[in-house]
């Protein structure tokens, strides 16, 4: 994870993830309303590690829609057998 004493965020990504192709850094006050566009997430990886990763506001776009698309997939093998 990468948010830093003082309020440095850091998007975990890659900078060509992102459509300007640079790192996304961005100081936010404590009190700075843009602190909730950034995203925490967890992933466990192929050894069963948990890493946390923040995603910045542009990737988060993103990742959600992953995340819809793989709840759809979970919901319809649990419950519709495909």
């Amino acid at each position: 994870m990468a948010i830093e004493e003082g309020g440095m965020f850091r998007c975990d990504r890659s900078p060509q993830a992102h459509k300007d192709g640079k790192p996304h850094n961005e100081f936010l006050n404590p009190t700075d309303k843009r602190r909730s566009d950034w995203l925490e997430v967890s992933w466990e990886d192929v050894m069963g590690v948990t890493i946390k990763y923040l995603i910045c506001p542009e990737c988060r776009k993103e990742y959600e829609a992953i995340r819809q698309e793989q709840r759809q997939k979970m919901q319809n093998y649990m419950y519709l057998g495909q």
